[in-house]
């Protein structure tokens, strides 16, 4: 009877020893992820902030802007009448000078095509 009480002596130590081995191992888990979330959470910060700072920059950046515009016009009061983006300085579009028409050299019905035959 002595041989039955000490196997489950020592099946009941490894039992306990492969539990404590699991413990370990989750609380290991557990502490990697937690330095990870919060390395993540350092750089989800950082750039949040760099971010903001791009913002501000871009924000002084309109303002500046403004106030040249607002110099300009104080000087010379057309410069932002009668213009708008895509025109030309003589006020036809810039699409104004495109045709229809299919180009009139058409390199596909020569014998060659850059030095080389077709």
């Amino acid at each position: 009877m002595d041989v039955v009480v000490t196997s489950d002596v020592n099946e009941a130590k490894t039992d306990e020893a492969k539990a404590e081995a699991r413990t370990d191992e989750a609380k290991a888990e557990a502490e990697a992820r937690t330095l990870e979330a919060e390395a993540k959470a350092a750089e989800a910060a950082r750039l949040h902030d760099r971010a903001a700072a791009h913002q501000t920059e871009a924000a002084t950046s309109r303002e500046q802007l403004q106030e040249q515009w607002q110099r300009a016009e104080h000087m010379d009061p057309k410069t932002r009448k009668g213009k708008t983006e895509g025109s030309t300085p003589d006020g036809e579009e810039a699409w104004g000078r495109e045709t229809s028409e299919p180009p009139t050299d058409n390199y596909r019905e020569t014998d060659t095509y850059r030095g080389a035959p077709t």
